[in-house]
């Protein structure tokens, strides 16, 4: 019984081993073979409508400045708001940006009494080239100098034009704006219509303007170093003693980051070569960023800049002169501009101070030295960084000075 029992056993154990065994003999059978569908090109779109957009790639603030003005003009208390908008380089290759301010006096009225648009620019970026049209601010990129310096444009640092930008530097894909407007070596080239204030402005060719720099950014022992060579010209003598010559105009700048918060810079230019002794003038500064806090006061900027002219006649009246008038003429005289910024929390405070009356810009030439007709200056004088205001005095004895206080929301 216990045999039958056990062989019982070992057959009912034995019988999925048999059947497994009797699958693996059994071949599979084989696979159907099937038609895979052919692949048809996808018909490229007839329009494509313009990118969306959104909150990632664009930027909108506003600021509100408060300043007390003292300089050749009088004294006079004013306030602005300005409106600040830019669409930043994302994945597509077309920027824009624009800064409009309207401000008014003190007064009890509301209307304000002037509009005026700052910066207003659309710029197309590719991989070897930038395009750039409107109303842009050129400074920055033509010279380290803050206040005195782009002796090229007579001291002009915004104008309407067009700019394009050979980078030699190259990399692939978008680049980031900021990367854009401050690659370290660049070939840009420059078109402006008019150097002059809009009611002496003549768009007949007769005041157009061109403008080459080369860029290269190297470092020497450790110390990153961006030397600029910009070289102009224009087609009428419209005055002999500006970069309005006829002829060329140059200028080269040199920019050193001793350390990383404290530059040293300087700019040489040459209004007009073939009156280089009358035409030239040296500015050099040093300036400091992100200095020291104390409690709720910050230090954010300290800048001084000097400025020597190299004229040694009374013949250049950008810089002093008066052929009209002979008596009144004075030789340029070295000047002064100091700069600081603080801030208390987020009220940004900022005090500028100089004895320069604006050699070598446009605001020098009126009815008073000149021929001209008018009193009002032909164009700018050098302005205040961070406010962008005129700044100059009526004399070398005179010291003008500008204090502002501004909120950024």
């Amino acid at each position: 019984m216990r045999t039958l029992l056990l062989l019982s056993f070992v057959i009912v154990a034995s019988f999925p081993s048999l059947a497994l065994s009797k699958d693996k003999l059994t071949p599979s059978p084989s696979p159907t073979p099937s038609v895979s569908p052919t692949d048809t090109a996808t018909p490229s779109p007839r329009w494509i409508p313009a990118p969306p957009v959104n909150e990632d790639n664009r930027l909108l603030k506003y600021r509100v400045d408060t300043y007390l003005l003292s300089d050749s003009t009088g004294t006079n208390l004013n306030t602005f708001g300005d409106i600040i908008f830019r669409k930043r380089l994302d994945q597509y290759n077309t920027s824009a940006e624009g800064d409009l301010r309207v401000g008014k006096s003190f007064s009890s009225g509301d209307t304000a009494q002037t509009v005026d648009l700052l910066t207003a620019k659309v710029s197309y970026s590719a991989l070897f080239l930038t395009f750039t049209a409107g109303r842009f601010d050129v400074g920055g990129s033509l010279s380290p100098m803050r206040f005195f310096g782009n002796y090229a444009t007579m001291g002009i640092t915004r104008a309407d034009g067009l700019e394009v930008t050979l980078p030699l530097a190259f990399s692939l894909g978008v680049q980031d704006l900021t990367k854009v407007e401050s690659s370290s070596s660049a070939l840009s080239f420059y078109y402006f219509p008019s150097l002059l204030s809009a009611q002496y402005a003549k768009y007949d060719t007769s005041q157009s303007f061109f403008l080459s720099q080369l860029r290269v950014g190297t470092g020497i022992a450790g110390i990153p170093l961006v030397f600029r060579a910009n070289v102009g010209a224009d087609s009428t003598d419209y005055f002999s003693m500006s970069s309005l010559n006829g002829n060329l105009t140059l200028s080269g700048a040199i920019e050193a980051t001793v350390e990383k918060d404290f530059t040293i810079y300087g700019e040489y230019g040459i209004q007009n070569p073939k009156y280089w002794t009358d035409t030239s003038a040296l500015g050099v500064g040093i300036r400091a960023k992100g200095i020291y806090t104390f409690g709720p006061l910050s230090f954010d900027l300290a800048a001084i800049e000097i400025q020597l002219p190299f004229a040694s006649s009374t013949d250049n009246l950008f810089a002093g002169g008066n052929n009209f008038n002979p008596s009144l003429a004075v030789q340029a005289q070295k000047s002064i501009f100091g700069q600081v910024q603080a801030r208390l929390e987020e009220l940004k405070i900022n005090f500028s101070i100089t004895d320069t009356p604006g050699d070598f810009t446009f605001a020098r030439v009126n009815n008073t030295n000149s021929s001209f007709p008018s009193s009002t200056p032909i164009g700018l004088a050098n302005q205040i960084p961070g406010l962008d205001v005129p700044l100059y005095s009526s004399s070398y004895s005179n010291w003008v000075w500008a204090l502002s206080f501004g909120v950024d929301f």
